[in-house]
Parts: C-alpha cells; sequence; structure tokens
C-alpha cells in the first residue's frame, strides 16, 4: 500500500530478541496526508523502517514522503504500527 504523510517524529527504537539479540530499526511517527481527504487515517501511525539504521542517513522530519506500507500491526493502546520502506520525499513543508 502507497501512502503520502507528513512525518511529524523519527527516532531509533531498539529491543531485545528472546535470543539476546539487540535489534535496531528507525521508527517514524507519520499524519496521512493522501489526497483522498474523507478517506484519511484519524490519528497518527508508526512506521518501522526496513531499512538497516546504519544506512539510514538523512532526516526526514517535517517533510512530505511517499511509503510503501507492507505489514501492519497493533501495539500497546491499539495503536497501529507499519512496517515498510521509504519511496521518495515529495516536498518540504
Amino acid at each position: 500500500m502507497k501512502v503520502k504523510a507528513l512525518i511529524i517524529a523519527e527516532e531509533i527504537h531498539s529491543f531485545k530478541t528472546r535470543k539476546g539479540e539487540e535489534i535496531r530499526q528507525v521508527l517514524l511517527t507519520a499524519l496521512d496526508k493522501s489526497e483522498l481527504t474523507e478517506h484519511r487515517f484519524k490519528n497518527t501511525f508508526d512506521v518501522a523502517l526496513d531499512t538497516p539504521v546504519e544506512e539510514y542517513k538523512n532526516s526526514v522530519v517535517d517533510k512530505l514522503v511517499e511509503l510503501a506500507l507492507t505489514d501492519l500491526s497493533q501495539i500497546f493502546g491499539g495503536r497501529a504500527r507499519f512496517r515498510g520502506r521509504l519511496i521518495d520525499k515529495v516536498v518540504k513543508v
């Protein structure tokens, strides 16, 4: 699924697996800015990027980007978290 979104925050999220291995990933907080105004998400959502932290260099905060979302999961409090990748930076806001 492709979505245009305004990135409002980014952070490096890390956690340990059951085997004790530490996983680090880039976590973006986004606001849906799709053209279809009646079909936008009402709340912000999180996107865990498939890009390794070491390869993620440029900040996309306060930029409108296009995301390819591949997986949806629910985290604490019913908040939506997607997995995906950054397709394109559209414009600077």
